[in-house]
């Protein structure tokens, strides 16, 4: 027989613990499931000033490119910022707890006014708020509005400016904010920045899920000439993206999305599993048919998980190479080989007639006839290394560099031809503010 429980009297004291422990819970952000207070994206109310505002021309965009002097609270950034455009609009890249803004841009009152609207965020921590710019002098707006040839070249605008508001949180913004063009971006043909994971770590949350569409489809506006993705083999032999042998809440939702990726149908992921922040995980043909025809990125490279994967994944190499170079587009798919398994595997294939990346010795990249050494970043620079590597005709690309002191240090005492980062905003303005000769 149970005993009833006792009860306990509940004194003042213990209902003020309950009352700081309920103000706690109100006021302290929400986790995620790992533990980190969840992002609060912002966007403007009812769509903002864009709500009645007309494209940029795409030939304008490229015209707001360049290294820009801030001023306001735009210091927030640091001294200056990098402004980069794509065909989605335009972002700003600082280096002060490694700050970006993606802004859309509109055309207004009949082309006379170009307006820049959008979220910035401290990408080692949580904060967020509201940019708002207007591009000067109104003759450089209403030009970029009507498309001119001429004005879509940064260098004959030595005056543009962007000034604007700058909003905290859940803020309106209306603090002055503004930058002012003070040169040229350093083309960056040369050099790859490699965005880990499709785009954006789930844990970072800009916004998408690691490893899906989105994510590469956006990687451009982080600044990202390249993309890295995880490939694993459903149990019906189906490549899909997914960094993690085994489902998790960390990663994925749904009632029914448990276990290894290795015993589950694509069927069944599709029917019960949705990414961390919603979307659909896609397929790895999914996955490069958008980044060959929705993104102008320049490579992708395929993270193997299993020596047993190596030929699958080397068709389909193949094939989408052969699609990208009918299409007349610099595009081209990495098989990438991390483990000695997965290189062995790929060797026994033959002389390679797909592009590779090894992240083993230099010495295997030579042998295996590959193009691109991929070292841990942790081994150090390297400097020698890569001297000979670049004479063999081998790229260098470190990986996966997130923090400011290790970037600043690869860039100068190694001059690697690239660094794969969860960062990718970050490694685009470090580079440009060493290359640039701006530090």
């Amino acid at each position: 027989m149970r005993s009833e429980p006792a009860v306990t009297p509940v004194g003042p004291s213990l209902i003020l613990a309950h009352q700081l422990l309920l103000l706690h819970v109100l006021l302290v952000p929400s986790l995620g499931c790992d533990g980190r207070a969840n992002v609060e994206h912002r966007t403007f109310p009812e769509g903002g000033m864009l709500a009645d505002a007309v494209p940029v021309p795409q030939v304008s965009l490229p015209a707001l490119r360049g290294i820009f002097t801030t001023d306001g609270e735009l210091r927030r950034f640091g001294d200056l910022v990098s402004v980069h455009s794509t065909a989605s609009g335009v972002s700003l890249f600082g280096d002060e707890d490694a700050r970006y803004a993606l802004l859309d841009a509109g055309c207004l009152e009949d082309g006379s006014r170009l307006v820049l609207e959008g979220e910035h965020r401290v990408a080692v921590d949580v904060d967020t708020g509201l940019l708002r710019f207007e591009v000067e002098p109104p003759s450089l707006a209403a030009a970029l509005c009507r498309g001119d040839a001429d004005a879509s070249d940064p260098g004959l605008h030595p005056g543009a400016r962007l000034s604007g508001v700058y909003g905290e949180g859940d803020d309106l913004p209306d603090l002055p904010a503004g930058a002012s063009f003070t040169g040229p971006l350093v083309p960056i043909d040369d050099f790859t920045v490699a965005s880990h994971r499709g785009g954006c770590r789930t844990i970072d949350d800009c916004g998408v899920s690691e490893n899906s569409i989105e994510a590469v489809v956006s990687a451009e506006r982080f600044g990202a000439t390249s993309v890295e993705i995880d490939v694993r083999f459903t149990r019906d032999g189906v490549p899909v993206l997914y960094h993690d042998a085994k489902l998790s809440s960390r990663l994925t939702r749904g009632r029914y999305c448990v276990g290894e990726i290795a015993n589950l149908d694509l069927a069944h992921l599709q029917a019960n599993c949705r990414l961390r922040f919603g979307e659909a995980m896609p397929t790895l043909e999914e996955a490069l048919d958008a980044a060959l025809g929705q993104t102008n990125l320049r490579a992708v490279w395929l993270d193997v998980k299993s020596d047993q994967d190596v030929p699958t994944l080397v068709e389909i190499t193949r094939r989408i190479n052969a699609r990208a170079e009918a299409l007349g587009r610099s595009f081209r798919v990495f098989i990438g080989c991390p483990s000695q398994a997965v290189y062995d595997a790929f060797v026994a294939l033959g002389p390679p007639d797909v592009p590779c990346l090894v992240e083993l010795s230099l010495d295997d990249v030579i042998a295996a006839g590959c193009e691109i050494w991929g070292p841990r970043y942790t081994l150090g620079p390297m400097a020698e290394e890569v001297a000979r590597a670049r004479a063999a005709g081998i790229r260098t690309v470190f990986w996966t560099v997130n923090g400011q002191e290790f970037i600043d240090l690869l860039l100068t005492d190694s001059d690697p031809a690239g660094l794969l980062t969860d960062r990718p905003h970050l490694v685009f303005h470090r580079d440009q503010m060493l290359r640039g000769g701006y530090e």
